[in-house]
């Protein structure tokens, strides 16, 4: 199933949010991320093979929200 990934540099996280570091991603997610980073949304099924839920965070040198929809 194909989802609408969308990545976006954050300044903020919240307290209670959920923070994987990059290395923690799944591998398809891990190759497909530094590619999310330069573009607004990418058709990309990568959510359901990761372990990461709609509005989780990732530390990639800097933070990054992620949403799918």
């Amino acid at each position: 199933m194909e989802s609408t990934v969308h990545v976006e540099k954050t300044e903020s996280v919240p307290d209670d949010a959920a923070v994987f570091h990059y290395d923690e991603l799944s591998e398809g997610f891990k190759d497909q991320f530094p590619k999310l980073i330069g573009d607004t949304s990418v058709e990309e099924s990568v959510c359901s093979a990761s372990v990461l839920s709609n509005g989780d965070y990732v530390k990639f040198t800097d933070y990054y929200q992620v949403t799918c929809q």
